[in-house]
């Protein structure tokens, strides 16, 4: 097995403390090579949250993206990102979803673990988890609000007193008490599908998603409403209206598999 020095830099803060996706990440690499961290790498595997990649001007450079950025191959030999692009052998498209390994095993068990009707069905409607302030939630999150309450477990819009991994707990117990899950991206191009909706389906939640029409590629539409199929956020709500109202619907939507084929 071929030994190589890997550095990695430029990552969120929970990837620099070693986050559940920077053990995934690093698992997957090291399924391949054998691995030293080094200060002095032959790559230098680096996300958009700084510049210290720079520093390194003798590595190859491979860039790997958790935000809505399309890769300027002027400044990184290869990237990893969300955009459905084909680049020869300097692009994969790998979403930053794939490595929240628990979530994944959570969504693939969705609909297949044995629940009573009642438990599913007497949740309360809808929870929200989310840090940053965007347009895009603010707006979803009010038109949802204006047919039932949406409980804001976040620092953003938080309206129950406390905030998921404080006072709340654990985020994915926390969402399993709700019917629905409201899952926002930051901004919608196509294919820029991050976790929001597979955690949305790890709590065995229906997902009410907002970004690409794309997500229909990774995640299987019967499962979620995708509020871009509809016209306006009038017709979007009325259709969680009626999955809301009708058990039947509702249960045969958390039947679904998760991902799309």
């Amino acid at each position: 097995m071929s030994r190589i020095k890997i550095k990695f830099t430029d990552f969120w803060t929970s990837f620099e403390e070693r986050d559940e996706p920077f053990d995934a990440l690093f698992c997957l690499i090291k399924d391949h090579f054998d691995i030293e961290l080094s200060d002095k790498p032959d790559y230098v595997i680096c996300s958009c949250f700084g510049s210290d990649y720079l520093n390194y001007p003798d590595a190859v450079r491979i860039l790997f993206l958790g935000e809505n950025i399309f890769p300027n191959f002027n400044f990184y030999d290869y990237a990893i990102g969300f955009h459905n692009i084909h680049f020869d052998d300097r692009y994969i498209r790998f979403p930053l979803y794939w490595l929240y390994q628990s979530d994944c095993l959570e969504a693939l068990a969705k609909g297949k673990t044995p629940c009573q009707q009642d438990d599913l069905l007497n949740r309360e409607f809808c929870g929200l988890v989310t840090s940053h302030v965007c347009n895009l939630r603010d707006g979803l999150f009010n038109a949802v609000m204006q047919y039932k309450h949406v409980s804001s477990g976040g620092p953003w819009l938080n309206n129950i007193g406390g905030t998921i991994g404080k006072t709340v707990g654990d985020k994915r117990n926390w969402q399993r008490k709700f019917k629905f899950s409201l899952c926002s991206e930051n901004s919608i191009t196509n294919g820029y599908v991050t976790e929001k909706i597979l955690q949305g389906f790890s709590a065995h939640t229906v997902p009410i998603y907002l970004g690409t029409s794309s997500v229909v590629k990774d995640f299987n539409p019967k499962a979620f409403v995708n509020v871009s199929d509809f016209a306006n956020y009038e017709e979007a709500i009325q259709h969680i209206a009626e999955i809301d109202q009708n058990d039947n619907l509702y249960l045969s939507m958390l039947a679904e598999p998760a991902f799309a084929e």
